[in-house]
């Protein structure tokens, strides 16, 4: 039986024991130190493909720009619901000519969006970077 240093405190501790009697801080034993690494090499997701309808979003900006333009001398009573609309509408028009991908975070499973010549993702959620191969987003070892 030897003794270990505690990674919270630095207190000696035996290393069959399960929390540090110094902290309390509770002790992962070797195997399952090992097995949490190889489980986190191995984690990987696959990237979905969105299409990108670049025609029918260019015409959408383009119609959006018309009804905001038109709507600018009405301004008053019904203008400002057009110059909204319309701008709302150029929105889902440039929405549909840039296509993105999406896959789950590899770290916490959490779905995030990413441009299609990303080559790391950086998660809103729990902030860890994974790095893009091919089709898959893989952990940083």
């Amino acid at each position: 039986m030897s003794l270990i240093n505690c990674t919270e405190c630095g207190g000696k501790v035996s290393e069959n024991a399960k929390n540090c009697p110094h902290c309390g801080n509770p002790l992962a034993s070797e195997s399952s130190v090992q097995h949490q690494q190889i489980e986190q090499k191995i984690r990987a997701t696959e990237i979905s493909f969105t299409n990108s309808h670049k025609i029918s979003g260019m015409l959408l900006v383009i119609f959006g720009f018309l009804i905001a333009l038109v709507s600018l001398p009405f301004i008053l009573p019904f203008g400002i619901i057009f110059l909204i609309g319309g701008l709302g509408i150029v929105g889902c028009g440039y929405n549909m000519c840039t296509a993105e991908c999406r896959a789950d975070c590899p770290y916490c499973g959490k779905e995030n969006k990413f441009s299609r010549k990303a080559e790391s993702l950086n998660c809103k959620f729990c902030r860890k970077t994974s790095v893009r191969d091919g089709e898959t987003l893989k952990t940083v070892n």
